[in-house]
């Protein structure tokens, strides 16, 4: 199995809000990538590779996508993980950027990927009992009839407005997806963060969604979970629900994910000055 962290995009929106902040608290934040903004003393891709390394007997291999722009960083940075490489998806701008399917697509064909693969936005981060062997213990049970795996997240009313909900069976095999509607249009409140697990068969399906809609705008075919729709209308899809996630895409969001984890790392010295 090979892992792919996603890291093409270009945080506008959050270095718009570095810029506008007259704190000048988060200065040193400006043009950091957010996969390498520092969350509880440590990059935010860090702490994904170390979770990759506790399945390191399932996952061999780790990617990582970015581009033009923030590659010098992200070189320096995967020079402390043996297993990262680092692939430039040869964009300078916010305006020339593939898109997270495009990038997906870039990885598939620049290290001609034929293993299940494994795909962590990389603005993400999980609440700490998520558990990445058992997600992948998950997919285990279901692979033989699963195309896709991914995580799913309760939210709230109002966020049903601002992401993908997922309408699941029993079995938690996805039956419907919805692209941003009212709360009113669904009773699910499942939502699907950027974190996947897509079977070597479904990899050329990524191929045919970027031609079927090579005249569309970028919006159209920018969100990796776009992708994940497009393969529940043609494959079986299942779900893992986790219980909370950190989507770091905000100067509000950026502080929410850096205190939890600065407080995780506080309680997990305290617990080892005490053993």
């Amino acid at each position: 199995m090979k892992a792919l962290i996603l890291a093409g995009g270009y945080g506008t929106r959050l270095q718009r809000d570095i810029k506008a902040d007259e704190s000048g608290r988060f200065k040193h934040l400006s043009g950091v990538p957010k996969p390498l903004l520092p969350i509880g003393g440590v990059p935010l891709s860090s702490h994904l590779m170390a979770m990759l390394e506790e399945v390191s007997d399932r996952v061999d291999r780790v990617y990582i996508v970015t581009n033009k722009l923030y590659l010098d960083q992200f070189l320096r940075w995967a020079s402390d993980w043996p297993s990262v490489e680092v692939i430039c998806d040869g964009s300078m701008s916010n305006e020339e950027r593939p898109g997270s399917v495009g990038t997906i697509a870039v990885a598939v064909h620049a290290k001609k990927i034929q293993d299940d693969l494994l795909i962590l936005g990389g603005d993400t981060l999980f609440k700490q009992d998520f558990v990445l062997g058992e997600f992948l213990d998950g997919y285990s049970k279901v692979n033989k009839r699963a195309a896709g795996y991914a995580t799913t997240v309760k939210c709230s009313d109002q966020a049903t407005w601002k992401t993908g909900i997922v309408e699941v069976d029993e079995d938690g095999c996805v039956t419907s997806f919805l692209e941003k509607v009212g709360p009113e249009k669904t009773k699910s409140r499942l939502s699907v963060p950027c974190f996947y697990l897509l079977s070597k068969d479904c990899l050329h399906l990524i191929d045919t969604f970027l031609e079927e809609k090579k005249d569309l705008p970028i919006s159209e075919k920018d969100a990796s979970g776009l992708f994940i729709k497009y393969l529940s209308e043609r494959e079986s899809v299942y779900t893992f629900p986790i219980s909370g996630r950190f989507d770091v895409g905000s100067l509000d969001s950026y502080e929410e994910c850096n205190q939890y984890f600065m407080k995780k790392k506080a309680d997990q010295a305290d617990n080892d000055n005490k053993s």
